[in-house]
């Protein structure tokens, strides 16, 4: 059974969501809260695999330690929002996202991804941040997409998988490419071949 903490300011709505989750029967909800450094430090004590973060009400406590969540824990992050727009614009990065308006089986879906990846450690983290948001400047979700982009998949595949819409994924490329120095998606593919460094100086 995963272990999900949970993190909505509305206490009616988030215990509504505790119970949607539970009566499921795959998820083991170990933390429920309103503030997501109260979730954040629960979801340690209890060892989860993922958060689920209620994108509406959070205030700039909430949205500050967001952007620094992967500094803090190994669980990996879940965003209900009405846009994916919204939490990147605010420098959230998220594993998956799932609009507020979608249904309880695409918010399975997602937990159920989350469940089968890798949870890496903070160190590992860091060295990542470090790799791809300094050397490259390309955020954690910059990286993941230009992945995708290397393996050759389209800009509706990876929307697919990410959950996103397909015109952020078509804007986020768009960066990506600035970013590495790359005129097309084969440079993406090859710089991200080459040892760590800057890339733009590869």
């Amino acid at each position: 059974m995963m272990k999900v903490a949970l993190c909505m300011k509305e206490n009616l709505f988030r215990e509504a969501m505790e119970k949607l989750l539970s009566s499921e029967g795959s998820y083991d909800v170990v933390a429920s809260a309103g503030k997501v450094s109260t979730c954040v430090s629960a979801s340690r004590v209890h060892d989860a695999r993922a958060i689920v973060v209620v994108w509406d009400g959070l205030d700039a406590e909430d949205l500050e330690f967001l952007k620094n969540i992967k500094e803090q824990t190994s669980a990996l992050l879940l965003v209900i929002a009405d846009t994916a727009e919204e939490v990147t614009k605010a420098g959230v990065s998220a594993e998956r996202f799932v609009p507020k308006h979608g249904t309880h089986q695409r918010l399975y879906r997602q937990l159920n991804e989350l469940a089968t990846k890798e949870m890496r450690p903070k160190a590992v983290v860091r060295e990542r941040v470090s790799r791809y948001g300094t050397a490259a400047s390309l955020t954690p979700r910059e990286h993941e997409i230009a992945l995708k982009v290397a393996e050759g998949l389209s800009n509706r595949d990876i929307a697919y998988d990410l959950d996103l819409a397909e015109q952020t994924v078509k804007n986020l490329v768009s960066v990506i490419m600035r970013k590495m120095g790359c005129t097309n998606r084969v440079q993406v593919a090859l710089k991200l071949s080459k040892p760590k460094g800057d890339y733009a100086n590869q």
